[in-house]
């Protein structure tokens, strides 16, 4: 559902059928800012259901686009390839290819492309978080925390570029202290590169962007 603020009063608008199981919500720009899309991921479904605002405020016609594999957890983020152009990647844990981008092209969702998949994550853990960070100039990278399908391995956040029209590793992982639950993207000490708001089990607190790679900063126990 889509509600509106007007004189401090939320009101319903327009609400569509996503189909069973919403995991995850993103919004991207991707025709020039003429009007937000909006990604639903359905786990049950293994899709992406992507609808815009209309100038009536209204949702658009849903395009549906299928993702390999997933279901049972997911996350969605905004996302513009330097390849493929803009769209949103789908993070899919549980799948055997865990991120999969859905570009939008010559104003239509096209299906699914695995062309950014990060192959160094086969077998590497459970994707617990997910976050777009803006590096300098501008750059986009994605972090991930990562939990090791031992119980005994650590958690680790890890940095990824899109090159060549696939993301690989930037810099070395950081390992955290505990497992990690959530990402916060913001240039929190305003050096022009976003910073992490990095949630653990039992604590949270910053990891602070140094070029291409992430230091921990200040921690603090969960309440």
């Amino acid at each position: 559902k889509l509600f509106l603020q007007s004189d401090n009063v939320l009101t319903e608008s327009a609400k569509i059928e996503v189909g069973p199981g919403p995991l995850a919500l993103a919004v991207a720009e991707v025709d020039g800012g003429k009007r937000p899309h909006i990604a639903v991921l359905s786990g049950a479904g293994s899709r992406l259901a992507i609808t815009a605002l209309t100038a009536e405020r209204k949702f658009g016609p849903v395009a549906t686009v299928a993702l390999p594999g997933g279901g049972g957890d997911g996350k969605a983020l905004p996302w513009t390839s330097v390849e493929l152009g803009p769209g949103f990647l789908a993070v899919l844990p549980l799948a055997q290819e865990p991120l999969v981008f859905a570009p939008y092209n010559k104003g239509k969702w096209d299906k699914a492309d695995p062309g950014l998949v990060a192959t160094a994550l086969a077998g590497e853990g459970v994707i617990t978080a997910a976050a777009v960070v803006r590096g300098l100039a501008d750059a986009r990278r994605l972090a991930l925390l990562i939990a090791g399908k031992d119980p005994a391995r650590e958690c680790r956040l890890v940095v990824l570029a899109e090159k060549g029209g696939r993301f690989a590793p930037l810099g070395k992982p950081l390992v955290l202290p505990g497992l990690g639950l959530g990402l916060l993207a913001h240039d929190f000490n305003q050096d022009g590169q976003d910073d992490l708001f990095v949630v653990l089990l039992e604590e949270y607190g910053f990891c602070f962007a140094r070029g291409a790679e992430f230091a921990p900063g200040p921690r603090f126990a969960a309440p």
